[in-house]
Order: structure tokens, then C-alpha cells, then sequence
């Protein structure tokens, strides 16, 4: 059982989104994922209260309008949003990237794998990782 339990996944490629959903319901079926198609509309939702806070957000880097870094920073110049651990998921594995938003406040970053069950294998070691013990 993973200490996430509400999971809000951003990200403007629906077959991502669905792949990532896959991933994390097979991981741990007691996981509620919600999603939004872009920038401007997770941090919407986030402000308004429309989705239970999350546990965790899965933000993709690349994205119109508001892309995954200036989310990253909206959201950790909020108080009330900033403690929400927040996993980058994009294509670009560019270091400077990933430093970048390490620096930022991202607590993960992944490169979108091309295998479901690389993948899961990296949401499991994500998801063990943040279990605390009982």
C-alpha cells in the first residue's frame, strides 16, 4: 500500500495520462487519480478545491500555455500548495532540465519510458519508497 492516495496527474497527452493512470492503478488499485489536460487548468482545479488536495502530482514539463516549470514554481510559492511532493514526467531527459526543476522543488524526475513495465517499475520504487512504516 503506498502512502499516496490522491494523485493528480497534469499533463496535455491524454494517452499519457491514461498510461500513467494504468500504471499507478496496477501498482495500488485504492488510488484515486485526477487529471487535468493543462497548466492553467491544474492550477485551477488545485486554487478552487476542485479535486481532494493531493498526495502527490505527476506533472509533465512540456505542456502549452503554462508548461510544468512555471507550474512547479506557482505552486511552491504557495503556501498552502507547496508541501504537495510534485514528480516531473516528461520526454526531455536533458540534465539541465532536471536540475533545473530539482532545484525548483520537483521531488522526482522521470523520462517518460517506452515500456509499461519500466514504468511501473519506476512507480513502484516510487510508491515503496514513500511508505512509511506501520
Amino acid at each position: 500500500m503506498s502512502a499516496f492516495k490522491q494523485v493528480f496527474i497534469v499533463d496535455d497527452d491524454l494517452d499519457d495520462i491514461e498510461i500513467l493512470t494504468e500504471a499507478i492503478y496496477t501498482i495500488d488499485s485504492s488510488v484515486s487519480c485526477h487529471k487535468a489536460m493543462n497548466g492553467v487548468e491544474g492550477l485551477a482545479m488545485l486554487k478552487e478545491g476542485d479535486i481532494p488536495r493531493p498526495d502527490l502530482i505527476f506533472l509533465d514539463l512540456n505542456m502549452p500555455r503554462v508548461n510544468g516549470r512555471q507550474f512547479l514554481e506557482r505552486i511552491k510559492r504557495d503556501a498552502t500548495l507547496s508541501g504537495i511532493p510534485v514528480v516531473m514526467y516528461s520526454t526531455s531527459g536533458i540534465t539541465s532540465d532536471i536540475t533545473d526543476l530539482m532545484s525548483l522543488g520537483a521531488r522526482h524526475y522521470f523520462v517518460k519510458p517506452d515500456s509499461f513495465s519500466v514504468l511501473t517499475q519506476q512507480l513502484r520504487k516510487l510508491f515503496d519508497s514513500s511508505a512509511t512504516p506501520a
